[in-house]
C-alpha cells in the first residue's frame, strides 16, 4: 500500500493519501501518513448522528418527533441526490437515514438545528476531537486515526445504548455510495460505511471509513485522499481496499 501511494504521489496523479487499518478482534493495527489532515465534508454527518442518537438515548420517543421539511431552494445546498418532497413533517428517524443512507445535505441542516449542540460538544471532547465552532471560515478537519474513533465507538456499542448503537451501523450500511472502498468488495459483505468529498479549484479530499465484516474478523479501514481527478481519488479507495480484503479473506491470522 505504501509503495502504491507514493507510486501515486510521484506521478503527480495524487497530492497525497492516508490509510487507517484495525482489526476489531485484536489489538492490530496501523496507519499510513496517518497525521495527515483531511476535510471531512460528508463524513461530518457522522458524528451529527451520533449526537442525534445520544439525545434519543435520554429520550426514547425524541427519533420519533415530527420536523417540518421546507423546500429548500436548490442553491442552498449542492447535492446529488433527489431531496425529499418538501412541505412535509418528517420523523427525525427518516431524516437521520436520508442524511447518512443518500448523504442528504438538507436532511443535514434540518437535523443540526434540531440536534443539542451539547451533545455534539461533548462528543467531541470525550473522543478527544477538536472542537468546532459554526462561525469558523475555514474546513472542520481531522486525521485517519482521530476519525476512526467515532466508527469505533459504534462498533464497541460503549458510547451509546446498544440499540442505537446498533441502528446506527444499519444506516451506515445501507450507503447508496457503490464505489470507493467496496468497489471490489464481495456483495455479500456487510460494510457500514460513509463518504465525503468536498472539491475546489485547486484540490479536492475524497476518503471513507468502513467497518467490514469478513471472516468472523471485522476491521475497521479508513482511507483519505486528496487531489483534482475523482476518478484518481476513487481508485485509490477501491485499491487499498481491495489488498486489505483479500489478505483478510485469505489468511486473517496473519
Amino acid at each position: 500500500m505504501s509503495q502504491f501511494i507514493n507510486t501515486e504521489k510521484s506521478s503527480g496523479r495524487i497530492q497525497n493519501a492516508s490509510v487507517y487499518f484495525k482489526r476489531l478482534d485484536t489489538p492490530s493495527w496501523f496507519g499510513i501518513n496517518q497525521d495527515e489532515e483531511y476535510i471531512l465534508a460528508s463524513l461530518f454527518k457522522v458524528p451529527v448522528m451520533i449526537a442525534i442518537l445520544m439525545q434519543a438515548d435520554r429520550d426514547p420517543g425524541f427519533l420519533e418527533k415530527g420536523v417540518f421539511y421546507k423546500e429548500y431552494p436548490k442553491e442552498v445546498f449542492n447535492q446529488n441526490v433527489p431531496p425529499l418532497p418538501g412541505g412535509h413533517f418528517y420523523p427525525i428517524k427518516t431524516l437521520l437515514e436520508s442524511m447518512i443512507s443518500r448523504s442528504d445535505n438538507n436532511a443535514y441542516d434540518l437535523l443540526w438545528k434540531n440536534m443539542d449542540i451539547n451533545n455534539f460538544n461533548a462528543l467531541l471532547e470525550d473522543l478527544k476531537l477538536k472542537p468546532f465552532h459554526v462561525t469558523d471560515t475555514g474546513e472542520y478537519k481531522l486525521n485517519a486515526v482521530e476519525y476512526s474513533k467515532l466508527f469505533r465507538v459504534l462498533y464497541n456499542a460503549g458510547y451509546l445504548s446498544p440499540k442505537n448503537s446498533e441502528f446506527a451501523l444499519k444506516l451506515l450500511s445501507k450507503s447508496d455510495f457503490q464505489e470507493g472502498l467496496i468497489t471490489n468488495i464481495d456483495k455479500k459483505v456487510v460494510v457500514p460505511r460513509k463518504f465525503g468529498y468536498r472539491v475546489n479549484s485547486t484540490e479536492g479530499d475524497l476518503s471513507e471509513f468502513g467497518i467490514f465484516y469478513v471472516n468472523e474478523h471485522p476491521y475497521i479501514l479508513g482511507v483519505m485522499t486528496r487531489g483534482l481527478d475523482y476518478k484518481t481519488l476513487n481508485n485509490v479507495l477501491s485499491t487499498v481496499s481491495t489488498i486489505v480484503y483479500r489478505k483478510m479473506k485469505t489468511s486473517p491470522a496473519s
